[in-house]
This record gives C-alpha cells, sequence and structure tokens, in this order.
C-alpha cells in the first residue's frame, strides 16, 4: 500500500516533497488509504450514505457487505479514526474519474506535539498545492476535530491562484458548521468542492 499511494502520483507531481511526511503522518495517511479503497467489512454500498457529500451520487448496488465503523470517542487514536474517516471517504469518492487520490488526516489537539505535526503537515501540503496539482487529482481532508480541518483546509488554499486547480476535486469531511468556510477557502481556486459531514 505505501507503494501505490507513492508511485501512483502523476510524473509532475512533486515526489520529493511527499517522502517528507512524519512518520506519524505518513502511517494516518496510508491507513486512510486502506480504508479507502480496501473491503473493510462495513455497510454495503447500496446502503443510504449518511455522511455522503450533497453533490456525490451513491455508488451502484453490490454484493460485498461492509460493516460500519462507529466514530471513535478518543481523538487520539489515530488508527480508529483513520478508518472510521475512511469509509466516509470511500462513500463521497464512490464513481470520481481519479486514479490519484491524496488522503491528509489532520491531527486533533493544542499539545505541542500536535501543533508541531500540523504545522509541519501543513508546509508540505501547502507546498505542493502552491506548485499546481495535476488535473485529475483528489484530495482529501478530514480529522478527528472538524475545527482544525477547516482552519488547516482554509490556510493550505488561501494564497493558491484562482481558477487554477480546476478537474481538481477537494473532498473535506467535519461538521456541518464548518461546510460554508471550506467550501468558500476552496471554490476560489477552481477546484470542485465536496464536502461530507462526518
Amino acid at each position: 500500500m505505501a507503494n501505490s499511494f507513492l508511485t501512483r502520483t502523476r510524473p509532475d507531481m512533486n515526489r520529493s516533497a511527499l517522502n517528507k511526511v512524519l512518520p506519524w503522518v505518513a502511517c494516518a495517511v496510508l491507513t486512510l488509504l486502506a480504508a479507502c479503497t480496501s473491503g473493510v467489512k462495513g455497510k454495503g454500498a447500496d446502503a443510504p450514505a449518511s455522511h455522503a457529500a450533497s453533490n456525490t451520487t451513491s455508488a451502484a448496488p453490490s454484493d460485498t457487505q461492509l460493516t460500519a465503523v462507529s466514530k471513535p470517542t478518543d481523538p487520539n487514536d489515530t488508527r480508529a479514526w483513520a478508518f472510521y474517516l475512511g469509509q466516509i471517504v470511500r462513500e463521497n469518492t464512490a464513481g470520481t474519474k481519479s486514479d490519484h487520490l491524496y488522503p491528509y488526516l489532520v491531527p486533533a489537539g493544542n499539545s505541542e506535539d500536535a501543533n508541531g505535526l500540523r504545522q509541519r503537515q501543513f508546509e508540505l501540503v501547502h507546498g505542493i498545492v502552491a506548485r499546481g496539482v495535476p488535473a485529475g487529482v483528489t484530495l482529501v481532508f478530514a480529522g478527528p476535530d472538524s475545527g482544525k480541518t477547516a482552519e488547516f483546509v482554509t490556510e493550505v488554499f488561501k494564497d493558491v491562484q484562482a481558477d487554477s486547480l480546476k478537474d481538481v476535486i477537494v473532498l473535506v469531511v467535519g461538521d456541518a458548521a464548518d461546510r460554508e468556510k471550506v467550501t468558500s477557502a476552496v471554490r476560489r481556486t477552481g477546484a470542485t468542492v465536496r464536502y461530507a459531514n462526518m
């Protein structure tokens, strides 16, 4: 899975930047990616998508039955949150015409370690977005703390040139209260914005 995450990029995506992800963040991202693309036991694709984004369509019915992952109560349980958020991402990327999915799990908390992790992850993602994201790429942002995720996304896209991310999909998972803040920040870049409630 680690190889597929790092090698499915297009040639013009900055791979050296991707290689700088902190071990904790890399683990979280890869776990979330695995949850998005693997057959973890959860609700079937034909079941109502309670977390579905407003501008997505339901996936075609499937014979594969999957078990829903409950929302974790511990914001520090990275693995549990990765799988919970992964099922939401999976519901909202079904049918998306993109082989290039880049999920980022935004850390919760206000400790020095948490703030440091978010700052270094921000520098990584901001650098990638500022240099340009190829058409067809889907960027996913999610985390245990919707407010932190919304703040992170808003800052990442704040200085991006208008209409420079056309044909790029940005999916954000968070609380309904943060929807407008996030969509307003991303929409001006020309990207297709999807927001899914967690």
